[in-house]
């Protein structure tokens, strides 16, 4: 199977929102690249493809390693595709599996999503949300690089007609946002309650709400309260629970206004478990998942880790100490846009 004459496919990928995606070898280049094709016909098939079309330009004009860079497009017995490049190794989805984290693993999830929001800050400076954030969404490289991937659901600022009707819901029901299961308008906060979903999924093992029906879902993320992450999986220190909890606050206006205050207020989780500044992203060396992990790369000597001996103690005693009440503090000071107080 070669695609737009190029493209020989070697075995799909999965689906993402709009399309199939397939894994080839690009024939100029001889390099591995993913093909996305929007492919069956339906009644719905003109919206698909000007979403598909709205995809790839969005891709297109974004510049930052957290983005999957797209390459050509074109057409395969008249189904739109388009190249993209290929990423290996696990998506978020693949490393929750097995018992819930202990709390290494568990700051290893966290400073993970630094690199989410890094790039979800970026996305929504240039007028994007993505509005189907999940942990198979959600990409991790070897070497440790973090990548969002599947913008076909996404909301995109540029000239056009808007191709989602009030009250239509487009996105995941496990991990969509109140607001975005209502069918109402959404903004960049929309995608903040996802990550915290993601999150929260990440560091219990289990999701917050689970129903086979999607209206039910929808239901539970409009109104009722989740169970606390430390309630899951009693190895989630406190300030990362208030961390979540803020995330998934059910109104817009109770979250943090911005992926760059949830990233301040990530900094603050990991510095309150380090002795010295948290790690970059990129630092993170190992994420442990069953018998598999990432190693760090052989370019120098191996920086101190979030997984060290160094972590706080997080017994129950130690979570209602005036630490805990000190963040919960600064973190009101974030959502009201003033200068944290020193802590």
């Amino acid at each position: 199977m070669l695609i737009g004459g190029r493209y020989r496919v070697i075995r799909p990928l999965g689906s993402g929102g709009v399309g199939m995606v397939y894994l080839a070898t690009d024939t100029q280049t001889a390099e591995h690249v993913a093909v996305k094709v929007l492919c069956g016909a339906s009644e719905w098939d003109e919206e698909k493809a000007k979403r598909f079309d709205r995809e790839f330009e969005a891709l297109k004009q974004m510049r930052h390693t957290g983005v999957v860079r797209v390459l050509t497009k074109g057409f395969y017995r008249d189904e739109p595709f388009f190249a993209m490049e290929y990423l290996p190794g696990y998506s978020l989805s693949d490393l929750i599996v097995g018992p819930p984290p202990d709390t290494r693993q568990i700051l290893g999830y966290v400073l993970l999503f630094r690199s989410v929001f890094e790039t979800l800050k970026y996305i929504h400076g240039e007028g994007i949300i993505h509005r189907d954030l999940t942990p198979a969404n959600i990409r991790i490289v070897p070497g440790g690089t973090v990548k969002l991937v599947d913008f076909g659901l996404a909301k995109v600022s540029m000239p056009g007609p808007e191709l989602t009707l009030a009250g239509q819901v487009m996105g995941t029901a496990a991990y969509m946002s109140p607001e975005q299961a209502s069918g109402e308008p959404i903004d960049a906060r929309s995608d903040l309650y996802s990550a915290g979903i993601c999150l929260y999924h990440a560091i219990t093992g289990c999701l917050p709400f689970a129903s086979f029906n999607p209206i039910i879902l929808a239901g539970m993320h409009k109104l009722d309260m989740p169970s606390t992450p430390s309630f899951r999986n009693p190895c989630v220190p406190r300030d990362v629970e208030d961390l979540v909890i803020s995330l998934m606050e059910k109104k817009p206006e109770n979250r943090f206004p911005s992926a760059e205050a949830a990233l301040s207020a990530l900094d603050e989780v990991m510095a309150s478990h380090r002795a010295d500044n948290p790690p970059r992203s990129a630092e993170l060396t190992r994420l442990r998942v069953g018998r598999e992990a990432f190693s760090a790369p052989d370019d120098g000597p191996m920086p101190q880790q979030v997984v060290d001996e160094e972590v706080r103690d997080t017994s129950p005693a130690r979570r209602r100490t005036g630490e805990a009440q000190g963040f919960r503090a600064r973190l009101r000071a974030i959502f009201r846009g003033k200068r944290p107080p020193a802590g």
